[in-house]
């Protein structure tokens, strides 16, 4: 069983295994991209990262190693909450089912709810790994986050996310991880579960991700900051393939199917939901009143 406290727990070398053989599938030594045609030299995993990055790279090393250890109270996930806009999704988290698309099914989705670098193995070139296995992703509330008993959540969340007019579901972490990790032990259903860590990895790092000690899915660039996600990960990749792009000759364009977990039970007792008209608007950010904050 994996270490899924409330650190970093995908990148706990300690802790991991690597994923089937079947997880880690991988194109010829060129790649054609489904969205932008570029083809991706294979051999570029080898080269250096460029001065540009090297800040970057050591930041995150080093956020990784300090996040892998006890985190301070104040760093504790509290809360998660999940930002949808038709109820009937929320609905459907508070009664412990989680529909999980694949980590390459964001790949061509428009604005920043898609990431076209989502699954790589070396940043930021789209070398993908992992691509098929589910995920199921939402936003992180730390003890620091929250003043007053709410947190200031950015509006800009909602607008990439369509959920001006929609709802926000809030479920106690620990509760909540718990539950997660009884469908984790063998994995069978969840490979892992942690927060994202935002950064450019590095050569050691990349190493350690083609090794599999080190998870790609829970790694993102720096721009994705803002969505402080948390994410659940299957451990059975889903369907893909690949059609001809009549638009654009030469390209592919892929299509994902999807997974169903299925908790088991519903979030009784530690989840709420609340409409984002309710949320009090400050400056950029939407205040959320938080329930029963000790």
């Amino acid at each position: 069983m994996r270490d899924h406290s409330s650190n970093l727990n995908c990148l706990n070398t300690e802790a991991q295994t690597a994923l089937p053989a079947a997880a880690y599938e991988r194109q010829h030594d060129r790649y054609n991209s489904s969205r932008n045609g570029i083809t991706i030299p294979y051999e570029g995993l080898h080269k250096p990262c460029n001065q540009s990055h090297a800040h970057e790279n050591e930041l995150l090393t080093k956020r990784i190693e300090r996040r892998n250890k006890r985190p301070a109270v104040q760093d504790t996930i509290i809360y998660l909450l999940k930002c949808t806009p038709k109820e009937v999704y929320i609905d459907d988290l508070l009664n412990g089912h989680l529909y999980m698309n694949a980590a390459g099914y964001y790949h061509g989705l428009p604005g920043e709810q898609g990431d076209p670098l989502e699954a790589s193995m070396v940043l930021p070139a789209c070398i993908y790994g992992n691509y098929r296995l589910p995920i199921y992703c939402m936003y992180t509330v730390r003890e620091n986050d929250i003043v007053d008993g709410s947190v200031q959540i950015p509006k800009r969340m909602n607008r990439e996310f369509g959920c001006a007019d929609g709802w926000i579901g809030i479920v106690r972490y620990d509760s909540f991880a718990r539950l997660i990790d009884s469908h984790t032990t063998g994995g069978e259903e969840v490979y892992a579960h942690g927060a994202i860590s935002y950064g450019i990895p590095g050569p050691k790092l990349i190493e350690e991700i083609f090794q599999g000690t080190i998870c790609n899915l829970l790694i993102k660039t720096p721009k994705y900051a803002y969505q402080q996600e948390y994410r659940i990960i299957g451990s059975n990749p889903v369907e893909c393939r690949l059609r001809p792009d009549t638009k654009h000759p030469g390209c592919k364009i892929e299509e994902y199917g999807h997974a169903e977990l299925d908790l088991g039970s519903q979030l009784t007792g530690f989840s709420w939901k609340t409409p984002v008209s309710s949320l009090t608007e400050e400056q950029h950010r939407l205040a959320l009143e938080l329930p029963q904050h000790a």
